[in-house]
């Protein structure tokens, strides 16, 4: 048996893996982003941070 990982090829390999605390609530308004957009609640925590990321660093308008 082949011991390399079958999926999609990327880039950009994530191998860390950080988890979080939150309440009912926000897990559910990460879901519900989730579905709507069509993507992985991590697809979500991602484009969150790196959007926080830019209007720290003056990239977006506020």
């Amino acid at each position: 048996m082949s011991s390399t990982k079958v999926g999609r090829p990327t880039k950009r390999v994530k191998e860390d893996l950080i988890k979080a605390r939150v309440d009912s609530d926000l897990k559910e308004k990460l879901e519900l982003c989730a579905a709507k957009l069509g993507c992985s609640k991590s697809e979500i925590v991602r484009f969150g941070i790196e959007n926080i990321f830019k209007q720290l660093n003056g990239e977006i308008e506020k």
